[in-house]
């Protein structure tokens, strides 16, 4: 493009006008807005940039009938946070969605049990377990995960037991891929796996 002298201070005048502005169009995202976001899943320590108690606000984002995006996520994130209120709340969220067929609830339900597993831990393996057959697809398949998520010593014999009578080729997939994904977390426990 063309510029004379004449013009380029009035473009070193626009940038120092944008550099001004700046700062306010970069504010800093809420937690709602950070669980939002539709390519980026926060990670624990973008999580904790936001302060403390950082679980309790998640159990808010995810109890209000906020954006379902942000309910989702923070339903996933408490998982990072275990906590006796935690546990208790994501149970409630499990127990809510229970009997949904379908829709963002059933989301909810899957979300929240993977993350109960994942707070609770061990004690949690028949809880999920319950949820193995399912007469959802998507709900065995978050199952699955949730039973691996328990870190339970009976994990393992808890999946290969549905894997016996599994029906679905793709739950059996997901079954198949949690039973790896345990035995490299046991590897990852022994410290024999990167």
């Amino acid at each position: 493009m063309y510029t004379t002298k004449r013009a380029q201070p009035l473009g070193l005048l626009i940038s120092l006008g944008a550099l001004l502005l700046a700062p306010a169009a970069l504010a800093a995202p809420t937690l709602e807005q950070e669980l939002s976001a539709i390519e980026w899943i926060p990670t624990k320590a973008a999580l904790l940039r936001h302060g403390a108690n950082v679980d309790a606000r998640l159990r808010g984002i995810a109890a209000q009938g906020g954006k379902p995006l942000a309910r989702h996520r923070a339903l996933g994130a408490l998982r990072l946070f275990p906590s006796a209120d935690s546990a208790k709340f994501l149970r409630n969220v499990v127990e809510r969605n229970r009997g949904v067929r379908g829709g963002v609830n059933a989301l909810y339900l899957q979300q929240a049990l993977s993350s109960y597993a994942a707070v609770v831990g061990p004690e949690a393996l028949e809880y999920a377990a319950a949820f193995l057959p399912h007469q959802s697809i998507d709900m065995r398949c978050y199952a699955a995960e949730a039973v691996r998520l328990t870190r339970s010593p009976r994990a393992r014999a808890t999946l290969l037991a549905r894997l016996e009578v599994e029906t679905s080729p793709t739950v059996k997939a997901e079954l198949l891929q949690q039973l790896r994904r345990l035995a490299i977390d046991e590897l990852r426990a022994a410290g024999k796996a990167e």
